[in-house]
């Protein structure tokens, strides 16, 4: 599920620690993951038809910019009703605040580069708006 799923993929990264060589905590670490993806944010239900939007849907957070998707569920009111939280509690928590300061955006020579005037940064931040 994970390969054929990039936002799969992009929560499970975020919620594991991969890169230490360490297995995931346990067998259902990818079921968690889509179980939390398909999260409704206003009832914590999951919606196991697929039939709302993604916007609806923790899946859709995952849309965002890696740190900003995770202070979007941080700051969920249902945020411990989550899956992979009743799963893995606080640490996982942590581990998301940590990792989401990891990810980087693959390079873009729109972006991806030394500003050296103050209008260039005007102009970087207009694109982004």
């Amino acid at each position: 599920m994970l390969a054929e799923d990039p936002l799969a993929w992009n929560l499970a990264w975020l919620s594991w620690d991969f890169e230490d060589g360490k297995r995931p905590p346990d067998a259902h670490l990818s079921v968690n993951v889509r179980r939390t993806l398909q999260t409704v944010i206003s009832d914590g239900k999951p919606d196991l038809t697929g039939s709302l939007p993604d916007a609806l849907k923790v899946r859709g957070l995952l849309k965002q910019p890696a740190p900003r998707a995770v202070r979007l569920i941080l700051g969920l009111r249902r945020l411990h009703e989550l899956p992979l939280f009743k799963a893995y509690g606080a640490a996982w928590l942590r581990t998301l605040e940590a990792r989401s300061h990891l990810y980087r955006e693959p390079h873009d020579k729109d972006y991806d580069f030394e500003i050296q005037v103050l209008t260039q940064a005007a102009e970087v931040i207009a694109k982004i708006r």
